[in-house]
């Protein structure tokens, strides 16, 4: 056989195969995706609809929107403020939510994915005439981890989907509440003077009492003013006090009953560029681990009833804040170091 008639008999096989392949692979059957997959959690637009969310989780937590698209948190009789970012981010994870597979109908069969009643997890949206919107229960996870399984309403059906709503419903009700005392109010680049004392004992035990100033010059320098006069401050430690001010915030809100009779502990005002005042208080809350703090100015946190929110906060946290003067102080000379 010639070397001519080997090629092409090779050409012709080869040609063969690939007619073969092709055929095959356009007479298999299409993939298709798994059934009751892609099924929304909610019907889209829901979110915008809502007005309240409760949720059975770790914690019974309640949650108000009022017309001003806040959210307040319910604590009792009181309403305190919520973290608008997140409660709207729950609801657009809920809102981004699809399932992925449908795993039964039978209700029998609930318990083995814990959404029987008295195990599955849930969370309720209610719209602004009190209607119930949705309720989603979720169970446990998928024995992969990254799922869970879910049912919604009184349908018998039983899902999976992405199990990032399980981070919410594992949340207690302090993660919702907005403990940030001045919130997003402010940036320390606007803050021009501030006045600080203190009579109170840091971490470790020890008293310490001081009490001084600072302020901004024309030149943008801080300058620090006490019984002993006025120095120029350490710059980088000035902007590490006003970074731990503007972002302060309290381990929890203390009861309304829980509000301090005595004289302040401590107290630090400052003014922002604008002229605005703000005043922060801390008391003591015969705890040595804990004092009880609160604040006051334009736009701070108060309650529903527009009464101030006093916090716990620990010692260590304030330690952040309320720093003697020798911390304060430039002992490099002017700017060095800086």
């Amino acid at each position: 056989m010639s070397f001519r008639t080997r090629v092409t008999i090779l050409g012709g096989l080869a040609l063969l195969l690939m007619i073969t392949l092709t055929i095959g692979v356009l007479r298999s059957p299409r993939r298709r995706p798994a059934a009751g997959a892609g099924v929304a959690l909610i019907v889209p637009g829901t979110s915008d609809r809502v007005t309240r969310v409760a949720i059975d989780g770790r914690d019974t937590v309640g949650l108000q929107r009022d017309r001003d698209g806040n959210w307040w948190l319910e604590a009792g009789e009181r309403l305190l403020p919520a973290r608008d970012d997140r409660v709207d981010e729950l609801l657009r994870v809920l809102g981004d939510g699809r399932t992925t597979r449908r795993v039964t109908a039978d209700r029998e069969l609930w318990p083995d994915f814990g959404l029987d009643r008295q195990s599955a997890r849930r969370i309720t949206l209610y719209g602004s005439d009190g209607q119930e919107l949705v309720t989603v229960a979720y169970g446990r996870r998928t024995h992969a981890g990254g799922e869970a399984y879910v049912r919604r309403g009184a349908s018998a059906e039983v899902f999976t989907v992405d199990a990032a709503p399980l981070f919410y419903l594992e949340r207690d009700s302090v993660y919702w509440m907005e403990l940030r005392l001045f919130a997003s109010l402010i940036g320390s680049d606007a803050i021009t003077r501030l006045e600080l004392s203190a009579d109170i004992a840091d971490p470790s035990g020890l008293w310490r009492r001081f009490a001084y100033r600072l302020r901004r010059d024309g030149s943008g320098t801080w300058l620090l003013a006490d019984n002993r006069g006025e120095r120029v401050a350490r710059q980088s430690r000035v902007r590490e006090l006003l970074a731990a001010l503007v972002a302060l915030e309290g381990a929890r809100v203390a009861p309304a009953a829980a509000t301090p009779a005595a004289a302040a502990v401590a107290e630090l005002e400052f003014t922002l560029q604008d002229a605005s005042r703000y005043q922060v208080l801390v008391y003591d809350a015969a705890n040595g681990d804990q004092f009880i703090m609160r604040a006051a100015g334009p736009g701070v946190p108060l309650d529903g009833t527009g009464e101030p929110i006093h916090y716990r906060v620990n010692a260590w946290t304030l330690e952040r804040v309320f720093r003697p003067p020798e911390d304060i102080i430039n002992i490099d000379g002017p700017n060095e170091g800086d």
